[in-house]
């Protein structure tokens, strides 16, 4: 299978030097793809039976004991790139982003006094990926094939790749593909609306789910031991909204979020109470963006050095006050 790939939202992806430029290898794309898969097991499988879970990745993907039968190529020309602070449009006059949408969401490729900021592979850029069978491995051995396929639909559909890729970064949809599978969805995105989308999501989960499909009975922890693809323990939701540009859609989504993280009850007297020895009297409404979080509170701070406490072991209480509590 032979496809054309466009990178959708800037892509994040480091080399040697992950700080350093951008670099686009075949391993960084296998790596997204086994992500993928395991997922796709996981919901079928369970996550429980860890040593079939690793023998039916490594059927597709290989391992240390065994080269994988299936060959993951990127081809590409010349792929620009754009440092973070011209992606989130930093003002120098004002020293405020024109974007602090996409600055929050892509916050880890900021620049420091220690770091230098990061550079991304600019969105609108292709390159061409190849799937392909590896020298010596039976022709009738699709199911390996058919299984890279899956986690390839999956990777383009519902992740991404390289840094900050949980939060918008480095999007991708096959624009143009040769030699799919039969049987199972088509890479391309067909849709033109967020209801034709879903339906898409939907169909797909549902055809990709049957392909690994057991008999045996299955145990899903919750919550789960490591990122499954189960309705127990995991929801996709498509906006219903269109925008014109990926920067559009991003500023709209890290606005909201940022708004959702920025002083907002019922977490921030919820944990306040909690910091001052009391307990928490509801789940942490936060948490669901990951752990850990930190909660800064320059009353209790002020508190705290008053006390005689330092600055940093006012700081590490109450930092591990949150991580300690969280539910």
């Amino acid at each position: 299978m032979q496809g054309t790939l466009e990178i959708v939202t800037p892509l994040f992806l480091g080399g040697t030097d992950p700080c350093g430029a951008p670099e686009l290898r075949a391993a960084s794309v296998r790596g997204a793809l086994r992500y993928w898969l395991r997922a796709l097991l996981g919901g079928v499988m369970g996550d429980r039976d860890l040593d079939a879970l690793r023998a039916a990745e490594a059927a597709v993907f290989g391992s240390t004991e065994g080269a994988s039968p299936v060959v993951v190529r990127v081809q590409y020309g010349s792929l620009p790139q754009q440092p973070f602070s011209q992606i989130a449009e930093w003002d120098s006059r004002t020293r405020r982003y024109r974007k602090p949408g996409i600055a929050y969401l892509f916050f880890a490729a900021w620049g420091t006094k220690s770091k230098p900021e990061r550079e991304a592979i600019n969105a609108g850029s292709s390159f061409e990926l190849l799937l392909g069978k590896r020298a010596g491995v039976a022709e009738s051995n699709d199911q390996a094939f058919q299984r890279a396929h899956a986690a390839l639909w999956l990777l383009t559909h519902l992740g991404g790749l390289g840094a900050r890729s949980r939060r918008g970064a480095g999007s991708l949809q096959v624009t143009k593909a040769t030699g799919e599978p039969n049987g199972l969805p088509p890479l391309c995105v067909r849709a033109t609306s967020p209801a034709e989308l879903q339906q898409d999501l939907k169909e797909g989960l549902t055809r990709l789910r049957k392909l690994v499909g057991t008999s045996s009975p299955i145990g899903i922890s919750n919550p789960s031991a490591f990122n499954v693809l189960h309705p127990d323990v995991c929801k996709v939701w498509v906006i219903n909204e269109g925008f014109n540009s990926w920067s559009d859609a991003l500023e709209a989504i890290g606005g909201a979020m940022q708004r959702f993280r920025t002083r907002r009850n019922p977490d921030y007297q919820n944990v306040k109470n909690a910091v001052q020895g009391g307990p928490l009297t509801q789940s942490v409404q936060r948490a669901a963006f990951g752990l850990p979080i930190v909660f800064f509170y320059s009353s209790l701070y002020n508190q705290y050095q008053q006390q005689g406490d330092d600055s940093k072991t006012a700081r590490r209480k109450s930092t591990g006050t949150l991580v300690g509590q969280s539910p």
